[in-house]
């Protein structure tokens, strides 16, 4: 083994999910070097969708705390790639306290835009800008663009007689219980090094 080669086999580059476009797998690929990176939740899927509950998944051991992982093998960018898919209790639990956070503001904001609207409709509010459906579609948009916000709050906009838009909204459960078990708490992990386990890829990744 030249000494080029024996610095590829102990080298593994890791490197986050916004490093995976088909570019730089085409360099990492021609370099021969060992990797392990991320994927963003959205392009895979099939595999994000599956329920954190899937008897696929198998408990890790000691050293990953709360986390278990199953893995295929699928074509990413032309050639055939480990993909681990990981799910961690711990992040679930960090994850989830974020999403409630944001869900609890979103209401809030929308709560008050529904008041001011039915204020002006009700003739309580009369000066300023007159607020429109386009208006208050962007308003929405806004309030709910965190990650998941616009899938799991449903917005209904209608238009009284008078011209004023009046705004509704509700929480979607079954899309919010979706999200929470499929996204939340998952990793989908890449890696070419085969003959390591699923320990040691997320391991490294970590």
């Amino acid at each position: 083994m030249s000494n080029g080669d024996h610095i590829k086999e102990k080298t593994t580059l890791v490197f986050d999910k916004g490093n995976c476009s088909k570019d730089n797998f085409e360099i990492i690929d021609d370099s021969e070097f060992y990797y392990v990176t991320s994927a963003k939740l959205d392009e895979h899927q099939e595999l994000t969708s599956v329920s954190n509950q899937d008897k696929r998944f198998t408990q890790c051991s000691e050293n990953l705390d709360r986390t278990k992982a199953f893995r295929v093998k699928k074509i990413i960018h032309g050639k055939e790639r480990v993909v681990v898919v990981s799910y961690n209790a711990n992040l679930f639990e960090c994850q989830w306290k974020t999403l409630q956070a944001d869900i609890e503001k979103a209401v809030a904001k929308l709560s008050e835009l529904h008041r001011k609207l039915e204020d002006r409709d009700n003739g309580l509010i009369r000066g300023g800008r007159t607020p429109t459906p386009a208006s208050v579609n962007e308003q929405c948009k806004e309030i709910l663009s965190g990650e998941y916000l616009k899938e799991i709050i449903v917005t209904t906009i209608t238009i009284r007689p008078n011209g004023i838009p009046l705004l509704d909204f509700s929480i979607d459960q079954e899309k919010l219980t979706k999200v929470s078990d499929t996204y939340l708490g998952k990793n989908l992990i890449i890696s070419n090094r085969e003959k390591w386990t699923d320990d040691q890829i997320i391991l490294v990744h970590s």
